[in-house]
């Protein structure tokens, strides 16, 4: 595209030379400029294309619709300024598209006829706009068309045209087609649619074929229903009567005609039938319809006839007639016994498919009668199409005669029997119905006979009082009668009364004891009137009492025609008439059986207890008990009150509680012992009881002397007291081990005295036995400790002790003595003691028991010095002293345990006990493994942190290698114990397979037998020969101290000295009582010594004063250790058994003042199990029964379970399957608790002491001081009798 700008000439040269031009060309699109030249020229300014000097021309190629707008053209010369020119573009672009919105182009339109159509065109991105135009089959479209433009940013427009049109069927497969014409650019776009257009067909029409609409009933007929046109073509049906026919139509795609044909055979129902034809093709469109009315002829299909079957002779009866549809109508015809009648007259009715006739005819039966005994009559409906007939019979009814009962006399009858009657009715037609009736009561005849012209009928009768002076109506009718013919008999019936009515006068209803009653007996009806007679119960008697009473009155009564008779008996009632029955009997000689009645007596009486004498219960202490005492009243008690020895209370008292008469109590106590008395009243009076509740309850130590310290030679007196129920003599008792101690006041049954001598022998635990046969015995300790100096416990790894450098070790010491003992520490070669503690050293010390106590020493900051120089730990106290040096080194592996052995196995579990070693300087743990023998698993492990265990989860009747090593906090390990212990499971019979076995392979069964039962007889023999000699022993020693006592004075030499009974006695001086006097003690029990002899036998022990017999028991003793205290005894003497206190005259002395404060609440016991296997040498040394010596020794004999469970410790309970590995151990009748710390390793709280095998007692049990919930029971231990016999 060229666009030319010429430049006119200015003029010539000015001044000598031609001016310089500008020409430039710009455009408004963006005001920017297209092309620039600047030339010096002499005409014209030349750029591009230049035709001459003066013109210069923009050339466009491939213009685009963005070169749409104005072009300037500018020229500037300096002398005249600048010249512009404008040029415009214009830029013409054809429509992109044209289409229709909301169809898509060259598709089918389906629209209905008639139908709006309302459709726009769109001629898209065209400038100048396009021409949007509408042609249907191509033929233009001027009228209803709308159009409007849309302006685009771009300059283009968008151009719209809207068609509404209502095309026709005419119009149906039409193209719709719109153009978008583009004149400036010769442009033509076009888009169509193809016209479906709805439409109905034309209205059917409906031929027949076969006839006219005129046709008679079984002609054959066709009827065509046909329609032209339609799309889509339409479905034809037809309907009947507005009933749409199952049909099928077809379609004539050539004629375009749809057909539907139906054929029918007529009947006369179809008269007057409207057949339509429906074309239809849309939904929403009504259909066309054309029908047809059908005229058929056809006669009376049937005759009814109405009138009456029966007629009673000399009656007139009228029948009706009535024909059914027909076309043409019918007329009726009578005929009367085969002969014709006039013609009735005619009623004719219009039907919706014909016309029904009606006629009537009226009968006199006195002028057709002859002697028939019934009518026949015919009717006929005829027209031209045909004739129905139908035929009606009329009964002629006669009356009968009067009926007749025959089998009824004047004679009555009984109750119970069965009375036959028959009845006979003559003549009549039809012949007589005949029916019993009693009153109203329809009977039912057992038979019903006819006989030539009688009719007969029989019943049976079943009398009862019911039918007395009834009655028995016979009645014969037909259809003849009005009212039936009647016949009637009257029957009387002797009867027993139904019922007998005893009652008590309205106005004294109740009946008292001792005050005269009065009964009345009422008998209803009876025929004839009843005898009365009254029975009353004798009590044990079989027999009763008859009485006839008197009569008030004897009178027919209305209740079945019968007698009414009252009569009245008068007694006076007693309690045992209460509840009893009194019998009104009704009899009559005609009668076959009597009637009688009860009455039951409610005699009103006061309370009255069945208990006969006092009423105890006893009970035993936490059980239960329930007691209904029976108390009989009546009326019923009105209220019970209960009171406890005189005090009344409600419901609950204590754990008794009352419900009514009923006491009982739940977990009783002693304190519901007491006497119980229950009052019952009711508005008669009122009765009380009393009963005795006794509740028994284990005797339990109350008061017991203990601890008593005591100086070797002193003499003490030990008191137990008691309380239980029931009180026996002899339940309370002193034991040494299972020895009996003879009692001082034999006769006591609350309390037991014990005096002896202070020895080392006979020092330790006596066990105070309170049983009275209710509950387990109560054992209660108590404990004489004799003077002794402090002795070191040694044990494995008690000398050493273990700590890093720069660290800390732990130092212990255990010592054993009484009284109380002091420890001082010291570094070897230092004479010096540490005194206090600071920042090198700290100790404090504790009591574990009454003899027993422990220090420990912590060394902070270790370095080489502490490793090189032992410490030394020493105690002592008034009686002596002792020490151990304990070396300090750099911690090491533990110590493989020792002595690992089995103390108890069943069928699942295993209790292992071991003795612990040095532990290496920090605590220790203990690793059990075990494996079963013959096992394909590995080892199983389990770790424990005391010195036993329980390996639980075992399988029955296997063996099980077993190995256990130590494990210390730093993570050191010994190695494993060897060899390793084999452990036998049991059964689940609980027997040990093994040892069975071994014993059934050495000895047969009757072999054991035999050996076993000599074994008996021998060792009974033995037995009554020991017995023997024992007592003949006995006596002759006690008669012989008897002598040395009273010959032998005090000795200050110490070769021999005489121990008095009780206190203590010290070189002449009075003895001292151990305890203070009590209200309980008898006065007599302290008297002089020199008085002892008119009171009873004297018993003395002689006691070495060189040497001592010490029992070795570990409660509070043990043999390597004697570590010495100063008590003063004094103190334990004045405390009062009652409140724990101190006597007056020591009221300002506390329990801390006293040298043997109670041991701390965690102080934990060393062993006393294993004693059951040691045995005191006569001279003061302590060895093994199996001959081996204590010292140093590490094994305790132990044959069985069974034999381990006879030591101190009392039974050991069996340890089942559910309990852990290391739980809790089974505690003993001492309630033990659990392991103490080992007091051998010095730096491990978490073992045992070395020659531990089993649970400690507990540490309660070794208390100084009663405890705030009283006394505490142990079991006794087995300890022999001193030398001697205790009194």
């Amino acid at each position: 595209m060229y666009t030319s700008c010429v430049i006119n000439r200015l003029g010539s040269n000015y001044n000598g030379y031609r001016p310089v031009q500008t020409c430039v060309w710009s455009t408004d699109i963006d005001r920017s400029v297209v092309h620039f030249a600047a030339v010096g020229c002499e005409e014209v300014c030349s750029d591009y294309v230049r035709d001459s000097p003066e013109e210069l021309h923009l050339k466009i190629d491939n213009t685009k619709l963005d070169d749409d707008g104005r072009y300037e053209c500018q020229m500037g010369r300096a002398d005249v300024g600048p010249v512009r020119a404008s040029a415009f573009v214009n830029v013409l672009v054809p429509p992109q598209q044209v289409y229709f919105q909301h169809y898509k182009a060259d598709t089918v339109l389906e629209v209905n006829e008639g139908t709006v159509l309302n459709i726009t065109c769109a001629g898209k991105n065209a400038k100048p706009a396009a021409d949007i135009r509408w042609f249907v089959n191509g033929k233009l479209i001027n009228d209803h068309i709308k159009t409007w433009h849309e302006y685009n940013g771009n300059k283009t427009v968008t151009s719209y045209a809207a068609l509404l049109w209502k095309p026709s069927k005419t119009d149906h497969n039409k193209v719709l087609t719109c153009e978008a014409q583009h004149k400036e650019t010769t442009t033509e776009l076009r888009t169509s649619l193809t016209l479906n257009v709805l439409y109905s067909s034309e209205k059917p029409t409906i031929d027949i074929f076969g006839g006219k609409n005129s046709v008679k009933a079984g002609q054959n007929v066709t009827l065509l229903c046909s329609a032209a046109g339609g799309n889509p073509p339409p479905s034809l049906t037809w309907h009947l009567n507005e009933r749409p026919i199952p049909s099928s139509y077809e379609y004539d795609f050539i004629n375009q005609i749809t057909r539907n044909s139906y054929s029918l055979i007529t009947e006369g129902s179809d008269n007057g039938a409207v057949y339509e034809c429906h074309s239809s093709n849309r939904q929403g469109v009504p259909a066309l319809k054309q029908s047809i009315t059908l005229e058929v002829r056809y006669p009376p299909a049937s005759v009814l006839l109405y009138g009456d079957t029966t007629v009673k002779k000399g009656d007139t009866t009228t029948v009706k007639c009535v024909s059914g549809a027909s076309n043409p109508g019918s007329v009726i015809t009578w005929t009367v016994n085969g002969s014709p009648t006039k013609v009735q007259q005619q009623l004719e009715k219009r039907l919706a498919s014909g016309v029904s006739t009606e006629s009537n005819i009226t009968l006199d039966t006195k002028i057709l009668m002859s002697d028939k005994n019934h009518i026949k009559i015919e009717c006929m409906a005829t027209n031209d199409e045909g004739t129905t007939s139908e035929d009606h019979i009329i009964r002629v009814l006669s009356p009968p005669s009067p009926p007749y009962i025959y089998g009824v006399d004047q004679e009555a009858m009984l109750e119970g029997e069965k009375l036959n009657l028959s009845c006979e009715a003559h003549g009549g037609h039809p012949l007589a119905n005949l029916t019993w009736y009693r009153g109203v009561e329809k009977l039912k005849a057992i038979r019903n006979t006819v006989s030539g012209e009688t009719a007969q009928s029989m019943v049976t009768i079943p009398l009862d009082r019911s039918m007395n002076n009834v009655s028995i109506r016979c009645e014969a009718e037909n259809g003849a009668l009005d009212h039936p013919l009647v016949a009637t008999k009257v029957i009387y019936v002797l009867y027993p009364p139904k019922r007998v009515i005893v009652r008590h006068p309205e106005h004294d209803p109740q009946m008292i004891v001792g005050q005269t009653a009065r009964l009345t007996c009422n008998v209803p009806s009876s025929n004839p009137a009843a005898e009365i007679s009254w029975e009353f119960d004798s009590g044990n008697s079989n027999k009763p009492v008859v009485e006839k009473g008197q009569y008030l009155y004897n009178r027919t009564s209305s209740e079945y025609g019968g007698w009414e008779v009252e009569n009245f008996v008068t007694f006076t009632p007693t309690e045992k008439m209460h509840g009893s029955s009194v019998r009104c009997i009704a009899s009559h000689p005609l009668w076959n059986d009597v009637k009688s009645n009860s009455y039951i007596l409610n005699v009103f009486y006061p309370p009255r207890v069945v208990v006969d004498g006092p009423i105890s219960i006893v009970v035993g202490e936490g059980e239960s008990f329930r007691e209904n005492i029976s108390v009989v009243a009546n009326p019923p008690v009105a209220s019970y009150r209960w009171r406890k020895n005189g005090i009344y209370f409600e419901n609950t008292i204590g754990s008794v509680y009352t419900r009514g008469s009923l006491i009982g109590g739940k977990a009783v106590t002693p304190s519901d012992t007491g006497i119980y008395t229950l009052v019952a009243n009711n508005i008669y009076g009122s009765v009380n009881i009393s009963m005795k509740i006794t509740v028994e309850y284990p005797a339990r130590v109350t008061f017991i002397t203990s601890p008593v310290i005591a100086s070797v030679g002193e003499e003490v007196v030990l008191e137990c007291e008691a309380d239980g129920v029931p009180k026996k003599k002899g339940m309370v008792k002193w034991m040494r081990g299972t020895s009996e101690l003879k009692n001082l006041v034999p006769g006591e049954e609350k309390r037991a005295v014990l005096r002896l001598n202070a020895t080392h022998e006979n020092s330790g635990p006596y066990v105070c036995v309170a049983d009275n046969g209710v509950g387990r015995p109560n054992y209660t300790t108590a404990y004489l400790l004799v003077k002794k100096p402090p002795q070191i416990i040694r044990s494995r790894g008690s000398d050493r002790a273990a700590g890093p450098l720069g660290g800390r070790a732990r130092l212990r010491c255990r010592a054993s003595a009484v009284p109380g003992v002091n420890f001082q520490w010291s570094l070897e070669g230092q004479p010096a003691y540490i005194q206090h503690n600071s920042s090198k050293y700290l100790f404090h010390d504790r009591q574990l028991d009454h003899s027993t106590f422990e220090s420990t020493l912590w060394i902070i900051g270790l370095d080489e010095r502490d490793y090189s120089r032992r410490v030394r730990c020493g105690v002592s106290n008034n009686l002596g002293n002792d020490n151990i040096y304990i070396g300090i080194g750099p911690p090491t592996n533990p110590d493989v345990p020792t002595e690992l052995e089995v103390v108890n196995v069943t069928d699942k579990t295993a209790l292992l006990s071991w003795v612990t070693g040095f532990d290496g300087g920090s605590d220790q743990t203990f690793e059990i493994r075990y494996q079963m023998r013959g096992s394909l698993k590995n080892a199983k492990s389990i770790n424990v942190s005391e010195n036993q265990a329980i390996l639980t989860g075992l399988e029955p009747e296997k063996i099980y290698y077993v190995q256990i090593r130590a494990v210390n906090e730093q993570g050191r390990t010994s190695e494993f114990s060897l060899p390793a212990i084999e452990i036998h499971t049991l059964n689940l019979n609980g027997v040990d397979v093994q040892k069975a076995l071994v014993n059934e392979e050495s000895f047969s069964r009757t072999t054991l037998i035999a050996f076993f039962a000599g074994l008996v007889i021998l060792l009974l023999i033995n037995c009554i020969l020991l017995c023997y000699l024992h007592r003949r022993q006995r006596r002759k020693k006690i008669q012989e101290k008897t002598e040395i006592v009273r010959t032998l004075n005090p000795s200050s030499d110490g070769a021999v000295r005489p121990v008095q009974m009780y206190g203590a006695i010290g070189g002449g001086t009075p003895a001292i009582s151990r305890r203070p006097d009590s209200m309980n003690t008898n006065k007599s029990e302290l008297v002089d010594p020199a008085d002892i002899d008119s009171q009873s036998q004297r018993t003395v022990i002689e006691v070495s004063p060189n040497g001592y017999m010490q029992r070795y028991d570990p409660n509070y003793y043990d043999p390597n250790v004697i570590v010495e205290y100063d008590t003063d005894p004094i103190y334990y003497s004045k405390i009062n058994k009652n409140n724990g206190g101190l006597s007056n005259n020591m009221s300002n002395i506390t329990y801390s003042a006293v040298p043997h404060p109670e041991p701390p609440e965690n102080s934990r016991l060393i062993d006393n199990n294993r004693y059951g296997e040691i045995l005191v040498n006569s001279n003061g040394t302590l060895t093994r029964n199996n001959g081996g010596s204590l010292n140093g020794s590490r094994h305790v004999l132990m044959d069985s379970p069974r034999r381990y469970r006879t030591g101190l410790l009392g039974t050991l309970p069996n340890y089942s399957s559910n309990q852990g590995a290391y739980g809790q151990y089974p505690t003993s009748p001492l309630d033990l608790p659990p392991l103490p710390t080992d007091s051998s390793n010095n730096n491990n709280y978490g073992v045992y002491m070395s020659h531990q095998r089993s649970p400690p007692p507990p540490a309660q049990m070794f208390s100084t001081f009663a405890h705030p919930g009283g006394v505490r029971t142990t079991s006794t231990s087995n300890m022999p009798l001193p030398d001697g016999d205790l009194v």
